[in-house]
């Protein structure tokens, strides 16, 4: 054992402010019924923490009529599992798209994305249009990462001593759809793959190849699906809220978002829904409408459920399903078969439960109380060149979309890797790998200050709950925001600021690039937990926003340390999904480790608002290749096999994704070569496993 290492037996985790230090220890305590000193030690194996789920989901789901401890209903097993089916089945589905792009499409390896040609998006966020890495349509190489790279790696970049000698704002992330003006659906056929919607060619000013577009690219990395149910919030800037309002990502900072309830009267009776820990529900509600994403530009939730919910579509048509897929082959827990032996899913005619009926419409009875889709009578709703008539069942398709596709993620716990088979004592180590552990938790790396617990995140809902399961009427989180040290600069002269906990800004690119937690919903209200609460605490905040913001620590600053911050990812299957970061710059485990050796790349730009982790340079790891690698062999324990080989429950349906040389013409002609990813069942495909991106050796400076 070397110097700054330790057996780990006793270490506290010791954070930004004591007393959340505190505050944590005793939550874990409670959930894993460890002692401190326990807790304190290595963390136990993720298969002890429960899956969180809201507590109110019985409210929306059918129930058993029997209350919980919170005074909600508990819905019924057979309701979550046709709820689990309808999510996978919206989940893989590519008609789902306006032009082909499924949720899966940017979410296929490891829950992320690894393609490397048309993944570049040229720094929309900082306002840049201008393509440095690579243009549309072409590809990455290795030689392109990191984007950021100082003349010595392990060493602080500074502009005398250690310049940087690159520095590309570009952003590798994922393509989406070709830039098209949403007109209609189409009502009446069924073309398989892809099954598009009307649009009108639009020129895109950015993603183009002469006068063709290209598919748009998103501006930040894709980050993946797997364990995200145990975020607190969702998306790199956490804009997907905690709470689920049924509609959109916003949660409570939307107060006019509105279900249609059928409470026996006439008409249909908008309700509002707050849903708390449904984060992954408000996250899927954002991409089936983006532009950049799934969706043409204009195109709404009613509009999807008008398309999706249609009796000619038949689900996951032209998308071969493996027969003994986990959730749709038997056994499953729906206790029918729902695979169609040619491709997709059972429905219409063949539909096994309801003869005749669109699968779509029969899970969402099965899952769903009546009362959000059995009247008969419509709604008028805004759409693209005005109104729209629309069922019930369309008009709500969002809080179906939202549940089923949370529940369905719920499902996609990766906790059984190398590293939880050897604390439940079933799996070894080697030495390296120990090492490595050891410089994670205790070795002066600091890692586990911020990727805590058996998630690896301190944004987690055990983390931020306090172990305190979601409280009527409010919800409100117990350790939302941290007070911390900060640096003090000529803006802000004091040395304590506010932080959103689990968000934080760690210098990978300069903070007004992209301010991330520092942003504002559309509704014009900050992102950040610190800054609503000094507006609730200064009285300025609507009361239906207020009552679900938490209050101010006690003896809070006014300061506070959120613009550019980002979400602290989990790090379960890291090997597996690179690139990293919110901008995707690194390309391999051994950069990222790199980085934090030096301290971040823009610390002194990004004084104002920077973790204070990251004040000094991480760890003892400068200039010793032998700790660094053992680092990241210790990260790659924290991949689990199924995960690895497309097992149960990561097993899916057929999947083509655009291989990113597409072109749509102005005439609306699209030409594409795709990438085929066949349906995997429940014992995975060994002899195919996934592999980090680009191939690369993660352990490639």
């Amino acid at each position: 054992m070397q110097e700054g290492e330790m057996l780990m037996t006793t270490r506290l985790f010791f954070t930004k402010g004591q007393s959340r230090v505190l505050a944590v220890m005793l939550s874990l305590a409670m959930i894993f019924g460890s002692s401190l000193s326990a807790v304190a030690a290595l963390p136990p194996s993720l298969k002890t923490v429960p899956t969180p789920e809201p507590v109110n989901l019985g409210l929306y789901l059918n129930n058993t009529g029997v209350l919980n401890a919170q005074g909600f209903p508990i819905p019924t097993q057979a309701a979550k599992d046709a709820a689990i089916a309808l999510g996978k089945a919206l989940f893989w589905d590519m008609q789902v798209g306006s032009d082909g792009q499924a949720c899966a499409s940017c979410h296929f390896q490891a829950g992320a994305d690894n393609r490397f040609r048309n993944q570049i998006n040229p720094g929309l966020n900082a306002g840049d249009v201008t393509f440095q890495v690579a243009g549309p349509n072409l590809r990455v190489f290795a030689a392109d990462f990191p984007f950021t790279q100082p003349v010595l790696p392990d060493e602080p970049v500074d502009p005398v001593d250690n310049p940087l000698v690159r520095s590309i704002n570009d952003v590798m992330s994922s393509m989406g759809v070709f830039f098209t003006a949403f007109v209609d659906i189409i009502i009446g056929a069924n073309a398989g793959p892809g099954f598009p919607d009307l649009g009108t060619f639009t020129p895109d000013p950015v993603f183009h190849v002469n006068a063709k577009n290209t598919r748009r690219v998103e501006p930040r990395n894709t980050p993946t699906t797997i364990n995200a149910v145990f975020n607190f919030s969702n998306f790199w800037d956490g804009r997907a809220r905690n709470i689920f309002n049924g509609v959109n990502p916003f949660g409570e900072l939307d107060p006019d978002a509105r279900i249609f309830v059928n409470d026996a009267g006439p008409g249909l009776t908008p309700e509002i829904a707050r849903i708390p820990d449904a984060s992954l529900a408000s996250q899927a509600v954002g991409p089936p409408l983006s532009d950049f994403e799934m969706s043409f530009a204009g195109r709404t939730f009613p509009d999807l459920g008008n398309k999706m919910l249609q009796a000619a579509l038949q689900p996951l048509a032209g998308q071969p399903v493996a027969a003994d897929d986990s959730v749709f082959g038997l056994p499953n827990a729906v206790g029918v078969n729902l695979v169609d032996p040619v491709d997709g899913l059972l429905s219409g005619a063949a539909n096994p439960i309801t003869p005749g009926e669109n699968l779509y419409v029969t899970l969402i009875k099965q899952a769903f109380q009546p009362r959000y889709w059995d009247s008969a009578a419509t709604v008028i709703l805004p759409v693209a060149g005005g109104t729209q008539v629309f069922t019930q069942m369309e008009a709500n398709f969002s809080l179906f979309w939202g549940l089923a596709v949370q529940l369905y993620e719920a499902t996609l716990r990766s906790d059984d890797t190398k590293f939880d088979q050897f604390l439940e004592g079933t799996a070894t180590l080697t030495s390296v790998e120990t090492r490595g552990m050891n410089i994670f938790f205790s070795g002066g790396s600091r890692c586990a200050e911020c990727h805590f617990g058996p998630e690896f995140t301190d944004h987690s809902v055990a983390v931020i709950r306090g172990g305190v399961p979601a409280t009527p009427p409010f919800f409100l989180p117990d350790n939302a925001i941290e007070v911390g040290d900060a640096e003090v600069t000529p803006l802000n002269p004091t040395n304590q600021a506010l932080f959103d906990q689990g968000i934080y800004n760690i210098a990978v690119r300069p903070t007004a690039e992209d301010i991330g937690r520092g942003g504002n919903a559309p509704s014009g209200f900050p992102l950040a937990f610190s800054r609503l609460a000094l507006l609730k605490a200064a009285g300025t905040l609507p009361a239906a926003i207020a009552n679900f913001v938490p209050n101010l620590p006690p003896g809070a600053v006014t300061r506070t340390a959120v613009d550019g911050a980002f979400k602290v990812p989990g790090l379960r299957n890291v090997d597996l999904t690179g690139p990293y970061m919110h901008n995707g710059g690194m390309s391999t485990l051994m950069q990222v480790v790199e980085f934090y050796t030096r301290g971040g790349n823009f610390r002194a730009e990004n004084a104002d608002n920077l973790d204070q982790e990251l004040k000094d340079t991480i760890g003892k790891l400068q200039n010793d290749l032998g700790k660094k690698r053992a680092l990241v062999a210790f990260l790659r324990t924290l991949t689990d096999n199924r995960v690895k080989i497309q097992s149960a429950p990561f097993d899916h349906p057929t999947l083509f994704v655009p291989r990113g040389n597409g072109k749509k013409s102005p005439a609306g002609v699209i030409t594409e070569n795709v990438i085929l990813l066949p349906a995997t069942g429940r014992n995975g495909d060994a002899a195919n496993p996934l592999r980090p991106f680009l191939g690369l050796n993660p352990q490639r400076p």
